[in-house]
């Protein structure tokens, strides 16, 4: 081989030499670019991750702040319910033992009671308080009936038109036979007599040892004070003349109980 080829095969060889060089350089240089490319998308993959995190940590406390903020105000609502309903209760007690002892029985939840639950008995009970009010003209003239229109409290803050009819027959006698009638603007005596004989079954009637009772229908709507009628009246069934009262019942000088709801037995 001659000298110029040799010089130009080795300027061949230095020029390949130097192609594959730079190639390399620049497949080093690629590479190099291409990891801190990865490495700043692994950084900033990084950082959304972290951010994502804490940002979902946040929604987490704010949620939990949220459900406690929640749960606080469910136990004040209900704590002011049950605050609210204690108040009424009050209310109604005071209200009704005050009504109570205007009518001649003071302190009821210490007196001796008991609850007439038969139907004939309280019919017969019923009967003789209208009967007197209705029929017996001589004592209708002597005690004309008292009639009061009234606001009367039926809740806290709630009033109702009301009426009271009252019936005062012997001023000179002991025991309170006085006849007051609790009930609303459209009652008459005479309505009252009839809407008790249809309903003695959702009537009750509570007398005491002193001689006094209370007759109590709720009305058509049941729940509701407004429509109530309640009878303040005397009864003969007393401690003073020889009844005995035990357990919620009464019992006469033989040990019989007056009330009984005995088969083929007479009431009273």
């Amino acid at each position: 081989m001659d000298g110029g080829n040799i010089m130009q095969n080795t300027k061949h060889i230095q020029v390949t030499a130097t192609v594959i060089a730079i190639l390399f350089s620049l497949t080093t240089v690629a590479q190099q670019e291409m990891a801190a490319a990865q490495m700043n998308i692994d950084e900033l993959w990084c950082t959304t991750c972290d951010e994502e995190e804490v940002s979902s940590e946040k929604v987490q406390a704010e949620q939990s702040t949220e459900r406690s903020e929640d749960m606080e105000g469910d136990v004040a609502t209900v704590d002011e319910f049950i605050a609210d309903v204690s108040a009424e209760r009050e209310f109604d007690d005071q209200r009704i033992a005050e009504e109570q002892e205007e009518n001649g029985i003071p302190e009821a939840e210490n007196m001796l009671s008991a609850r007439v639950v038969n139907d004939d008995a309280k019919a017969l009970l019923l009967n003789e308080i209208f009967k007197k009010l209705l029929n017996n003209a001589d004592e209708i003239e002597e005690a004309a009936p008292n009639i009061e229109q009234v606001e009367e409290e039926v809740d806290i803050d709630e009033v109702a038109q009301r009426q009271i009819i009252s019936y005062e027959f012997n001023e000179d006698i002991m025991v309170n036979d006085d006849i007051r009638i609790y009930t609303t603007f459209n009652e008459t005596v005479q309505s009252l007599a009839r809407t008790f004989t249809i309903f003695t079954h959702e009537t009750d009637i509570d007398l005491y040892s002193n001689g006094r009772m209370i007759i109590t229908y709720a009305g058509e709507s049941g729940f509701d004070e407004r429509d109530d009628t309640r009878i303040y009246a005397p009864h003969n069934y007393t401690t003073l003349t020889g009844y005995r009262y035990t357990n919620g019942t009464i019992y006469d000088e033989n040990n019989i109980e007056i009330f009984a709801d005995a088969p083929g037995r007479t009431i009273l």
